[in-house]
């Protein structure tokens, strides 16, 4: 007689349970490393409930209750069960008729069915409790990302996948550095799936969950490539929403840049400026005048030149930083940043009140020296006197109107402002008058001694010309601010792009979205809610009712994705960098596409230190 076998016969299982078993455990221990477990065998290490009480912490940061930490008798283990269960009702996890006994006396089918309710939970969360959904939402976000690539057509989570060129388009579609897609071929299918799976492992932190024989295949077990992919998917979006906050911060920094410099620049030009107008009023009050009528002749041809030629230089670069100033206030108030005022001594006002006294010195030269000359010739230059003191003034009044052009509205009310201003000048009769009586004098050599007035032709025109011109630029610079404000960030693909997206999930063309649909599609585009701020969302958007219209779909995605670029986007931007902690550190910043100049920029004005600053005070610093 023949020794008994000792050696349990093993039931024989079909393939796709045993891809599932060994897709799940290895996803399963994928999460139970973040406290320090793992199991070997998910039929048998699940019946003692103490492994899936780790499970749902490690997922749910929910903590365990007091359990019997080496259970051997049954009714041991069943009380730790009951224990992982009320966890896993506490997560909300959907498990339908899973018992406690199913894990107790390891039934496979049923361990694998939890095991897919709480990766359907915890992978896809946010779409929908219908396993269709999730699935639909997943299939159509692998559709899109992998649109035309030669030999992929994402139909499902099966055959459309076993060549390895569907992940691999995957991969590309968002990392094109890191695979070479062109240069894969549909019939190696083996070094395909071997190449994502090492890149995926080696450069995205995705762990293997499939083996290759698991995808090579004719139809590859559905549910466990849908759990590999939606590990690209979590991966993917995540680094979206870091590039998105990252981009936003670059851009802060470089209008916080931008802006400095035109700062530093108005403060340099207005030095220069004041110390050039000192040095001129010191040199107009001196009084040593020759005696001789060529000599005297000599000096007020000198005098005029120099108002033509360089103070009309110094003229142009004193409208040139006023023009600065203006468009650094607007670029503040358009960004809704803190108005800057220049340092002491060097405001528009500071300088304006230096040419004043510049403007007096110029007078009393002009006066000295006529006097000096001692000619009196009335007639014409009375007459051309007169007219030029009038066009004089109203030609300094139309450039006091456009300095205080700020004080008449908007930007909008400004500009129709200026336009107005430029055609009432272009009309007015007094510059061809002046003109006129300017070339009669100087065709009878009498132009350059009138001691009615202290203006020449020359002079008066030169005027009117940099008033025109100062007019001109103010108007570009708030044409150009007009224009700035309405860009929005948004591009025409990515509204297609939301469009196409709620076509996809309004089933009856109603050209609206009922609650599960909503869901669908916000999962698709890489938004995911609790249950209550869900809730909220739609209830807003559908104004109370049971359906969102298109429009109001597309507004707030637009809301989501464009730059507002304000204290509460900035703010919530360096959260997401700061894997939402309350301050931020250098290491944080360095993502994509802030640089190092950028980043150094940023930590020099932040409190803190290296590892620790200050966002918040710090946006609150530069916001009004």
């Amino acid at each position: 007689m023949s020794a008994p076998n000792t050696e349990e016969k093993k039931e024989e299982i079909p393939a796709w349970v045993a891809v599932q078993k060994k897709t799940f455990t290895k996803w399963t221990n994928t999460h139970l490393k973040k406290v320090g477990a793992s199991l070997e065998d998910v039929t048998t290490d699940f019946d003692t409930g103490i492994r899936l009480m780790q499970l749902v912490k490690a997922l749910y940061g929910i903590d365990m209750p007091k359990y019997n930490a080496n259970p051997k008798m049954r009714p041991h283990k069943l009380d730790n069960l009951s224990l992982a269960f009320n966890m896993v009702e506490k997560a909300q996890i959907k498990t339908n008729f899973l018992k406690t006994t199913h894990l107790l006396d390891h039934d496979l089918k049923m361990i694998l069915g939890m095991i897919w309710a709480i990766i359907l939970d915890y992978q896809i969360k946010g779409i929908s409790v219908e396993d269709l959904s999730a699935k639909e939402a997943l299939l159509l976000w692998c559709q899109k990302k992998t649109k035309g690539y030669n030999n992929v057509k994402v139909n499902d989570f099966s055959a459309s996948w076993n060549t390895g060129l569907a992940l691999a388009a995957l991969i590309h579609h968002h990392r094109p550095d890191l695979i070479d897609f062109d240069s894969l071929n549909k019939d190696n299918v083996r070094e395909n799936i071997e190449l994502v799976f090492k890149v995926a492992e080696d450069h995205l932190g995705i762990d293997r969950l499939l083996d290759v024989d698991d995808l090579a295949m004719e139809r590859p077990d559905d549910k466990s490539v849908m759990t590999y992919i939606s590990e690209f998917y979590h991966k993917f979006t995540s680094e979206n929403k870091k590039e998105i906050a990252a981009r936003r911060i670059q851009k802060f920094a470089q209008y916080n840049q931008n802006v400095e410099e035109l700062e530093n620049n108005y403060i340099n030009n207005a030095q220069q400026l004041l110390e050039w107008v000192n040095q001129q009023i010191e040199r107009l009050g001196q009084r040593d005048f020759p005696e001789g009528f060529e000599e005297i002749q000599t000096h007020i041809k000198e005098h005029r030149n120099w108002k033509t030629s360089e103070k009309a230089q110094w003229t142009d670069k004193k409208q040139d930083n006023e023009a600065a100033n203006t468009n650094i206030q607007a670029r503040l108030r358009a960004g809704k940043r803190k108005q800057w005022a220049a340092p002491e001594g060097h405001s528009v006002e500071d300088v304006d009140q230096a040419w004043e006294r510049l403007a007096e010195a110029e007078k009393n030269r002009g006066k000295a020296l006529r006097d000096h000359l001692n000619k009196n010739k009335d007639g014409l230059r009375k007459g051309f006197a007169d007219a030029a003191n009038e066009f004089y003034d109203y030609v300094t009044g139309v450039k006091k109107n456009v300095a205080d052009s700020g004080n008449h509205g908007d930007l909008q009310e400004q500009l129709a402002f200026l336009k107005q201003t430029e055609t009432d000048m272009d009309s007015d009769h007094r510059s061809a008058k002046v003109e006129e009586l300017g070339r009669t004098l100087e065709d009878l050599g009498l132009a350059d001694e009138n001691p009615y007035t202290d203006f020449t032709l020359e002079e008066l025109l030169l005027l009117l010309e940099s008033v025109k011109t100062g007019l001109k630029k103010k108007r570009q610079a708030i044409q150009n601010q007009l224009s700035a404000g309405k860009t929005s960030g948004i591009s025409d693909e990515q509204l297609e792009e939301f469009k196409d997206a709620f076509r996809h999930f309004d089933k009856d063309k109603s050209g609206a979205l009922d609650k599960l649909e909503f869901k669908a599609v916000l999962q698709t585009l890489g938004q995911t809610y609790n249950d209550d701020a869900f809730n909220q969302l739609f209830l807003k958007l559908a104004n109370g009712g049971e359906r969102i219209q298109m429009d109001a779909f597309v507004d707030y995605m637009v809301s989501l994705f464009e730059d507002t670029d304000d204290a509460n986007q900035i703010k919530a931007s360096f959260k997401v960098l700061a894997n939402d902690k309350n301050d931020v550190s250098k290491s944080d910043l360095r993502c994509p596409p802030l640089v190092d100049n950028e980043i150094d920029y940023l930590t020099t004005r932040m409190s803190g230190e290296e590892s620790a600053y200050d966002y918040n005070a710090y946006t609150d610093s530069v916001f009004a």
